[in-house]
């Protein structure tokens, strides 16, 4: 069960209960997390501070996560060593693949220009946004 609590202290409120979330990444006001079961219900949710959860990516199995805050950038898994790496605007829109990544490896970062990554034999590497 994913769950927050204020840093004040107080009684922690349950987001969502899930079988595997891994890969927890925060910005501004909103947490995102990647559920990956290798089935159709892998996802990719937020919460706000408003409350509830929003599916922004269901039924892919996602290797990594991250976001600006604008977009959200994601590494999807299709079972080879080589794999894309999207951006789908948190507003909504159509995802942009942004090329074809090393498998495994986390997003480190994201800046103006570009998402850094984990790359072969643990290489940082970067592809434009």
């Amino acid at each position: 069960t994913l769950r927050t609590v204020s840093f004040t202290g107080g009684t922690p409120v349950d987001l969502e209960t899930v079988g595997s979330a891994t890969q927890m990444v925060a910005h501004g006001a909103y947490v995102y997390w990647m559920v990956r079961n290798h089935n159709p219900l892998d996802r990719i949710a937020r919460h706000s501070p408003a409350g509830g959860t929003e599916i922004l990516l269901q039924g892919q199995t996602v290797q990594a996560l991250h976001t600006d805050g604008t977009n959200l950038f994601y590494i999807l898994w299709d079972g080879g060593n080589f794999t894309p790496l999207y951006s789908k605007p948190l507003a909504g829109g159509t995802p942009k693949n942004l090329g074809t990544v090393f498998t495994g490896g986390p997003i480190y970062g994201v800046d103006a220009t570009y998402v850094y990554y984990r790359g072969n034999f643990s290489l940082a590497m970067k592809v434009a946004k």
